[in-house]
This record gives structure tokens, sequence and C-alpha cells, in this order.
């Protein structure tokens, strides 16, 4: 959905209070923060309940909206407490909450209708059947996937329903969104909670492949403002304020002038921070050189950057009081809130009642001495523009009642702007109009009952009334229905299921052997195909969606039926295509609520995330990983190109610092899937996993077809091979514990 402002919003980060002055005095639309706990990054200073409560205020105050992070896996025993913490930040009047954990969201939508819910760049949208999804969910705004060209972003904003917020500055992950585990599964700090360790910023192979420049798109003002993007996102919630002041300033003078940089102004955001310049690489198609260090020359440039001197201006107010013999004193205290973004202002008055003035005994009250007395709001954002008194003749009234009075309005003033900016400012069109567009027609198939999206969360209760009338319907499946028992095969290396020796192996022993997507290009030689699956691709960009979905059709053609999907704009492609679905790992399944969801749309199981521990995965009850190298990430740039060249694919491994050896095969078209050095192994320890319920089993395979056998065989045997393996959960483990 293409924005309905003149200009995109210019959407902030700030780590403390200080980066949010900054943010603001810049020239910031709207800032995103992180409480203590449930955000991306966890490493921060982040912000204390008190404090989000006070930047609600300072930014309202300002017409800028104010959105907090809460877009980490949620547990199961920390679901209660998250959604506790989400109704606080609705009280508190946040604009909105970023979210990437499914169940968590379906919770939400259900409890809080009106808090607005935007979904995070960790949920993986790469294309308008995505938005679309999170739409349904009730995400009326999505952060698309950094990956994203601008042939993909101008696509979405045409077809989807959902508002785009789009990262246009800031430092980049090599991995998609959502799909790296390298943190947690080699060091145990968990990306998707927030506690990445950043591997991906080291040495391989004496080079550094996996660590890229930091992004920007100043070049890119202008094809962004037309593109319809309804947001630009600059990323640096770990940054300081002088950072954040210097790139906002810089994007606000863009938008503004719709430019792009000029070479000064690049070389200024270069001096700010990069790592050896900047990259557009994703945005622009063209992927080589986005590889960058942290120099000594880029460290020295930051230490002599510029900065500015960061104070907020206090804000002007218009008090009027009253003052009557035997009748409770009266302050009513004005500000003019105003927004840049959607070009409206509107005065906020709130009234307040002290004590009542008693006949003056010597000095009287004068309409001088009380204007005095009200316009001392030292320690407050506000300064008195206009103090207007009407005191009767001969009355008198403490200096501390009026000083209460004067505390009392400002109090007043300050819950008025703790509510959501549109509706300080009466904004409802954005609603309204968001109505009169048809519902999307996304499709069912015979199966589960449809449910119905939750009302999507805009801040003003009629827009909350009128979305109830209008709900929007999200894709059923139908699940593969494997039993309550079985083990399934995921075998990325088509070489290594042709040789029959491994056929002959997976025969009786897996129920469904899921193969990539590029394997059926020679189903002939693929043999019975009765007892295969389709890995669907783990990214699908809207410029590849027609390619890849003739190429699923032709697959279902030949009587493939199952499917692992493992992101959720793929779904519905699975739903047209009428597939049998299991969740694959890509979809983070770590709580009960997120494994209900999927189910309530007619997933029959799904594969839940390896981070989980197995007391986690017994509460649960799903598939679990109990064999083999844990997918780390996938890469939209070829891993192998940049160390060793093309020719190398599937035949390479990253080796880091120590000696470990991460596989990388390749992802059609050219992106990269990157192996933990160590598989998982559990089938030694068969009565901790009957102790836990664990009777869905999923078993990967990225090797050659002799490593493949060896392990097969000592999964039927229950012994360890003889080779560093890791156990169950996001814990590093060495030699065979």
């Amino acid at each position: 959905m293409r924005r309905k402002t003149d200009l995109p919003e210019l959407l902030a980060p700030a780590g403390d209070i200080d980066a949010l002055c900054a943010a603001a005095l810049a020239g910031a639309d709207a800032v995103y923060i992180g409480g203590e706990a449930y955000g991306a990054r966890a490493y921060a200073k982040n912000f204390t309940n008190e404090e989000i409560k006070y930047a609600v205020r300072l930014c309202h105050e300002r017409g800028v909206r104010l959105f907090v992070t809460v877009n980490t896996l949620i547990y199961d025993r920390e679901l209660d407490a998250a959604y506790e913490y989400c109704e606080l930040l609705h009280s508190l009047g946040v604009d909105a909450v970023i979210v990437c954990d499914l169940g968590f969201i379906s919770r939400l939508r259900k409890g809080l209708p009106d808090l607005e819910l935007h979904a995070s760049t960790q949920m993986g949208v790469h294309n308008t059947a995505g938005a679309d999804f999170a739409y349904a969910l009730g995400c009326p705004r999505v952060v698309v996937a950094r990956e994203c060209s601008l042939r993909d972003i101008v696509r979405i904003c045409e077809g989807s329903r959902a508002e785009l917020e789009v990262f246009v500055h800031g430092a980049l992950c090599v991995c998609h969104s959502g799909q790296c585990l390298f943190s947690s599964m080699v060091g145990g700090r968990s990306g998707n909670r927030g506690e990445c360790a950043q591997p991906c910023r080291l040495p391989y192979n004496g080079k550094y492949p996996l660590s890229l420049k930091d992004l920007s798109l100043c070049m890119h003002i202008p094809e962004l403002i037309d593109a319809g993007v309804a947001s630009l996102k600059i990323e640096g919630r770990m940054k300081s304020a002088a950072y954040v002041f210097g790139v906002v300033s810089v994007f606000r003078r863009l938008l503004d002038e719709r430019r792009s940089a000029t070479g000064a102004e690049l070389e200024y955001l270069e001096g700010l921070f990069s790592r050896g310049g900047f990259t557009d690489g994703y945005f622009t198609e063209r992927l080589s050189s986005m590889t960058g260090i942290r120099s000594e020359s880029d460290k020295r440039s930051t230490r002599e950057a510029r900065t500015e001197d960061i104070k907020l201006d206090r804000l002007p107010v218009r008090m009027l009081a009253g003052f009557e013999y035997g009748v409770p004193s009266t302050l009513e205290i004005a500000l003019n809130v105003n927004s840049r973004l959607f070009r409206t202002s509107r005065e906020v008055v709130c009234h307040a009642v002290g004590a009542a003035p008693d006949r003056a005994r010597s000095q009287p009250l004068t309409a001088e001495g009380v204007e005095s007395r009200l316009g001392k709001l030292g320690g407050t954002d506000y300064i008195a523009d206009a103090v207007s008194v009407s005191v009767d003749e001969g009355i008198n009234l403490s200096p501390g009642c009026i000083n209460e009075l004067r505390r009392g309005g400002v109090e007043a003033l300050g819950s008025a702007l703790n509510r959501p900016l549109f509706e300080i400012l009466d904004i409802k069109a954005s609603c309204a109009e968001a109505l009169k567009a048809s519902p999307i027609g996304l499709p069912t198939v015979s199966g589960a009952e449809i449910p119905k999206a939750s009302p999507v969360g805009l801040p003003t209760a009629s827009c909350a009334e009128a979305l109830k009338a209008s709900p929007i319907g999200l894709p059923t499946v139908s699940g593969a229905d494997l039993g309550k028992s079985f083990n399934i095969a995921s075998i990325f290396r088509e070489e290594s299921y042709l040789s029959p020796e491994v056929r002959a192996a997976c025969e009786g022993y897996f129920d469904c052997v899921f193969l990539p997507l590029s394997a059926f290009k020679s189903a002939e030689a693929l043999g019975d195909i009765s007892r295969l699956g389709v890995i669907f691709p783990p990214v699908i960009t809207e410029r590849e969606w027609e390619a890849v979905r003739g190429e699923l059709s032709s697959v279902r053609a030949l009587g493939v039926d199952m499917a692992l999907v493992g992101n959720i704009g793929h779904i519905v492609l699975a739903s047209e295509l009428g597939f049998s679905v299991l969740g694959d790992i890509g979809l983070n399944i770590a709580n009960t609520a997120s494994m209900n969801f999927l189910r309530s749309m007619g997933f029959t199981e799904g594969v839940l995330s390896p981070e989980l521990t197995l007391p986690q995965v017994r509460d649960i009850g799903s598939c679990v990983t109990v064999l083999g190298r844990i997918p780390l990430m996938i890469t939209e740039r070829c891993a192998t190109k940049a160390c060793e060249g093309c020719d190398a694919c599937g035949d390479f491994s990253l080796v880091d610092r120590l000696g470990e050896s991460f596989p990388v095969l390749r992802e059609p078209p050219h992106r990269s899937r990157i192996f933990n050095s160590r598989p998982t192994f559990m089938l030694d320890r068969e009565s901790e996993l009957s102790g836990a319920g664990v009777s869905m089993r999923h078993f990967i395979f990225c090797e050659g077809a002799r490593e493949v056998l060896k392990l097969i065989a000592c999964a039927k045997e229950g012994r360890a091979p003889d080779f560093p393996i890791r156990r169950l959960g996001k814990r590093p483990l060495t030699g065979k514990n």
C-alpha cells in the first residue's frame, strides 16, 4: 500500500534518552527504542519503564511518534510477562510495538486490538504475499527484508495492503533476517533473542567474507519517495547521540529537498561511522564489493567527526488561571502539537483544580505575582509563552498552593500526551481510507476452517470498531499427516540422495525425505517419488515469485504433495498449489502459541526452533531436529565466491580461526546456505528424547553420500559418531558430550 503522506516518515533509532533527544532535534518523524527485555538489541543501554513513559511524552509534545521493539522470539514461560509488558506500553501511549513472534502476535491481536503492531524485519518479508500475511495477522506496517531490491519494494508497495518500512542506513546482517543461528549454535548467544555475538565480523579462510559494509541509501531518496514507501528507517540503537543526530540531520535534509546526497554529505556520513564505505548492493541488485571491515582509518574518522551541541528547546505553553474567593482555583494549560509528517497540528488543552483562596489579611494576590509564579516552569520541558490570570480583589493563596496548581497542570498535560499521537491529533483518515480498499483475497483450500485475523490495531477506537466488520482471512493449508510418530529427513545434496546406498538406507527408516526444489529438475533420476517432499526455497523475492511458482507447480504435477515451508510469505503459495505442509525451521517456532497458531491454519506439525532445550520441546510437543548440521545462515551473496570463486560452489567450507569447518551449499539462484561445523546428535540418548515426548523427529543431511550413510548408521544403532557433535539446544559443547 502506498503511503498517504507527502513524504515518507523518517524513523530514527535511540538507545537512550540522549539519543532520543538527538533524533527529535534532528528532525525525525518517529523514533524506535527498546525496553529492558524482548528487544533485538539486548546489549544496548535501552529504556526503563519510567524512561519509556517520559520518552512517549517527550516525543508526542514534538509531534513525533514512538515505537518500542518487542521483536525477539518469546518462550512459553515468558508469554504472560511479555503480554503484560505490552499492556503497560499501551497504557503509556506508545504508538506501535514492533513484533516478530507469530504466537505472540496472535495473542496481542486478540487481547489488545487497539495496540498498533508493526511486523519486524525478523519476520523475513521479501514479497507481497508475505506483506499481506503480516497485514492479515494484524500488522498494518511491515518492515521488509533488507535484501529487497528497488524492484521488489516498488511491486510490494503497489500490491500489498500493508504500508512498508525500509531500512536506509546502518549496519547490515549478512544473513537474511530471522534466519541466523550462527551466534546461537556456535557461541550460545541467540541473535533471535537479541544477544548476537556477531561471528559474521570474524575472519574465515583468512578473509572476511561475511562482514558487510554498512548500508546507505542516501543516494536513492527520490526513488524511495516515488516507490511509495511509508517509512525510511535508520539502524543504530547501539550508536551514540552524536551519530543519531548527524545521520538523521542528513536524511531530514535529503527528504525535505527530495534529492540524493552530495559527495560532501556522503563523506560526512562515512566519517560518523562506516566499514570502508557504504553499500547499496541489495537495493541495486549489484552484490559485488559489499564486504568491509572497520579499519583504523574508519575509527579515526569517527573520533574526529564534527558533532553538534544536542539540546532540545523548551516548548511554549499557554496558561489561563482564575482565582476567586471561596472557589477552587483553576488552571488551563495548552500546548500546540505539530506534526511535520501529517501536516497538521492540534492544541492540547488540559485543566487543573487547586485550593480555594481566602480573604487576604495583609498582602493580597496580584495578577503580576501569580503570573510570575505560574511561569516558573524550570525543570519541565515547557516555557510560559502567554500567561493570563484573573484574580479577585482582596484574596490570598499561599505560594505553595499556587505551585501545586502549576504542577497539577503540567502533570495533566503530561498525561494527555501519554496516548498515541494519532489520538492526540485526532487522525482517523488513514484507517477510513484503508477500509475503502477491497479486502485481500488470500486463497484457501478445503480442510480446516479459515481463521479470521483479529482486527488490525490502529490507534483510535472508531478504527478498531470499523475493522472488526472487515476482517481479512489468513490462508489455510492441508497438513502433512504423518501421524504422531515419524522420522523425516531434509537432504540438501541431490547427489547424496541419488546414491543407491543412501536411498536404501532411507527406505523404511524415514517416513518422508524432503529435497530442495532444484533436485526435482532431474526428477526421472530420483525414481519413486511417492515418499518425497519438497523443501520450499527459504527466500523468494517478489521478482522471483512467478518463476519459483512455476517450478513448484511442476513439482506438484509430478505427484509430490508434501512440503517443508519456512517463511510466512510462502504459506499462501503452498496453499494455492495444494501441498500438504509441515513448518520448517525458518518459521522460528519457539512457543506453544506459535505452534497452535500454525495448527489453526491447517499445519499438522512444525519443526521447532533448534534453540530450544528438551524441557521447552516437551512443553510444545512437535517435531524436533535430532540429527544433523543446523543451517546457520542464508546469505543473499555467494559466500563461496567471496573466498574461492564460483567454481567451488557446492564443495566449499568456511574455516574459522579455531579450525572449525562450516559447509557452504549453493541455494539457487546464487545464495548460500551455511551449515554448522558440528552436527546435532541425540539418538544415543533415547531415554531423554522419550522422556520429553519426542516422537516426531527431523534429520538434516548436507554431507556427501559416505558421510550420510555413517550418520544414518549411527542413528539406527543409537550410538554417537566418532567426531565432535553438539546436543539439542543452543549450548555450545565439545567432544561427544
